[in-house]
């Protein structure tokens, strides 16, 4: 059995942090958005950005990444899950960059090349690969990661 220590999710969305919370009351819980983080160069062993990063445009998108690396600690990991440009939704409203479309709101989809890109340099990537789900009812297309910090 793995005990889990010092756990802390971070979400813009109050909602979705309740939920976890009703799920796994000892995690550590903070509204906040994801552009903003102020956290300490090696706060985390593991980030996982889950459907978190394919809100924002290229430069935004690669701050972040930049972000995350400087708060995992040196060999740590960071998991990311985006919606892909296989998608069904890729291509549907208002295109406003490349990959980039506003239906709802902003969503900015993955390829594989992409996800390599933001990554490289930063994270030795351990695995990389595009799936599918069904995700909220509906099948969904992504682009997923894996990768360790490098110095």
């Amino acid at each position: 059995m793995i005990k889990l220590t010092g756990m802390k999710a971070v979400d813009q969305s109050d909602g979705g942090l309740k939920v976890l919370k009703s799920f796994c009351p000892s995690v550590k819980c903070q509204q906040a958005d994801i552009t903003s983080l102020d956290f300490p160069g090696g706060s985390f062993d593991v980030i996982y950005a889950h459907l978190s990063l394919h809100y924002f445009d290229d430069a935004t998108t690669r701050k972040i990444v930049k972000d995350l690396h400087c708060m995992i600690r040196s060999g740590g990991y960071l998991f990311v899950k985006c919606k892909s440009v296989e998608d069904p939704l890729y291509g549907k409203g208002e295109k406003l960059g490349e990959d980039m479309y506003l239906s709802g709101h902003q969503r900015h989809f993955f390829s594989e090349e992409y996800m390599r890109s933001i990554l490289e340099g930063s994270f030795e990537i351990l695995d990389l690969r595009s799936t599918s789900s069904e995700y909220h009812g509906k099948e969904s297309a992504f682009v997923e990661a894996v990768g360790q910090k490098v110095a």
